[in-house]
């Protein structure tokens, strides 16, 4: 039987290689934590997802996962927090937006919530504040392929 995540996370995955113009090597240094993945030995990618058909998809993040982030923080130059939102939608959010949506300096039980709206966006918000742009639902990776293509 397939885990759950492993359906969620190769959908957001397959977008990611899909789309990309650059080589992908990607890989789970702890196969422990099913949430944590390196990308290209660069880039820490931190993965949750919803089974929830309809928006809004809410996310909870234990103290312990508020610690994987900072521990992935302190490990890459670039970070991203990849929400699958069921069967609909992939938001996936920069390393200073975390910041701003979850508390990571002091680690405590959170949530981020994404919702649709007008079918084009994505509203994400979390227990320590909101974001002040919306997400484009078409290109979710549009900033890593930008990094991607930077890089050595």
């Amino acid at each position: 039987m397939i885990d759950d995540f492993k359906s969620y996370h190769g959908s957001a995955f397959a977008d990611l290689i899909d789309e990309s113009i650059s080589p992908i090597k990607l890989f789970r240094p702890d196969l422990k934590n099913n949430a944590y993945y390196i990308l290209n030995d660069h880039i820490g990618l931190y993965v949750k997802h919803s089974t929830k058909r309809l928006t809004p998809w809410r996310f909870t993040f234990q103290v312990e996962h508020v610690n994987n982030l900072q521990d992935m923080f302190s490990k890459h130059q670039y970070n991203f927090l990849v929400l699958v939102c069921g069967r609909d939608s992939i938001a996936v959010v920069e390393k200073a937006e975390i910041e701003r949506i979850l508390p990571i300096n002091n680690p405590e039980v959170s949530w981020v919530s994404v919702q649709r709206s007008h079918n084009t966006s994505l509203t994400v918000e979390g227990s320590a504040g909101a974001l002040k742009r919306k997400i484009k639902k078409s290109k979710p990776f549009w900033r890593v392929y930008e990094i991607l293509s930077s890089l050595p």
